[in-house]
């Protein structure tokens, strides 16, 4: 890394963070084309999670809140912008997730409104 001005360190350390956050969209979205098509199977996997860890080599925790921030987008396309502006950090996106899994398993779907109320309120 080559020396660079307090001012051009700081530009450019919140231009990285930026570039992070859109490619963090973009994992979830070929996560989100990977299961779609099942292509994990045709690799010997038995699950999207244990391709994710094996083969791209994301630690457990990691491949969990991937996968689950990618369901939570595919089910609410809104939340994209808030992770990429990085007012939702994937890990809040994650919890968020399990959280209404836990519900509908519980019968207690929440519907959209709640789920982006509820979004809204963790924002930041």
């Amino acid at each position: 890394m080559k020396l660079l001005s307090n001012e051009n360190l700081l530009l450019r350390i919140k231009d990285l963070v930026s570039q992070e956050r859109k490619i963090n969209i973009e994992v979830l979205q070929h996560l989100r084309e990977l299961e779609s098509r099942k292509l994990f199977l045709d690799l010997g996997f038995s699950s999207l999670f244990r391709y994710v860890v094996s083969d791209l080599g994301y630690s457990e925790d990691e491949a969990y809140r991937r996968i689950n921030a990618m369901r939570l987008l595919k089910d609410l396309p809104e939340v994209e912008s808030k992770i990429t502006s990085g007012s939702l950090s994937l890990t809040a996106a994650s919890k968020i997730q399990k959280y209404f899994k836990a519900e509908s398993q519980l019968k207690r779907k929440p519907t959209v409104e709640t789920k982006l109320s509820l979004i809204a309120s963790l924002e930041n």
